[in-house]
Formats: structure tokens, sequence, C-alpha cells
């Protein structure tokens, strides 16, 4: 097929996946890390082979940028955090409780976020 035959033609990537009903599923695709899925669904839209392979590859790549840089504030966070608490038990002793309780909390919290980032 002619790529100005295409009834995409001149359409980026997202408004051929939106006109074709099939953003949900690259989106899923993508959040599960399934490049055969994405590509099979870029194809389905008229772009190569190729074509669909680089931009499989970019937006998953593009993903993981994400998801280490949100991991790295939320690291950075939590340690600024941890610390105050740990400053705020030393000055404050009588709350002592709920500042160990709030540090174990936020400790869980790390806890949980790293196990589904990673």
């Amino acid at each position: 097929m002619n790529p100005d035959d295409s009834p995409y033609s001149g359409m980026v990537t997202s408004e051929r996946l939106y006109s074709a009903g099939i953003l949900d599923l690259f989106d899923k695709a993508t959040k599960s890390g399934d490049r055969q899925e994405m590509i099979k669904l870029l194809r389905s839209v008229d772009f190569s082979e190729a074509d669909a392979a680089k931009i499989a590859d970019a937006t998953l790549s593009q993903r993981r940028s994400h998801i280490r840089f949100s991991k790295r504030i939320f690291q950075v966070l939590g340690g600024i955090i941890a610390v105050a608490i740990l400053a705020a038990m030393v000055m404050l002793p009588q709350h002592w409780p709920i500042l160990l309780f709030s540090l174990v909390t936020l400790l869980a919290a790390y806890r949980s976020f790293s196990i589904r980032k990673s």
C-alpha cells in the first residue's frame, strides 16, 4: 500500500492509535513492556515493521527513564523526610511513639514503591 493511500496518512502515532480504537491496548502493552504486542498494534495502523519497532523501542525506553526518575525522586524525598522524623524524635521525645509510627509507615511505603517499580 502506498503510504499516501493510508487512511492514517498525515496522522501522528497517537492519532492513528486513537482513530483505530486501540490506544488503550497500546497503553496496556506499553505498561506491561510487551514489545511484540506494541509492534503488532503499530503495524495495524500502517507503520512499517522497522518504524513500528523504532517507535516501540523509543516508547519503552522513555517509560523506563520515567520510572527511574520517579524512583529517584521518591528516594530523595523519603530520605529527607526520614531525617526530619529522626531529628524530631531527638528534639521531641514526648512525641516519640507517633514519630516512630511515621518513620515505619514511610519505610513501608518506600519498600512497596521499590518492589512495584523495579
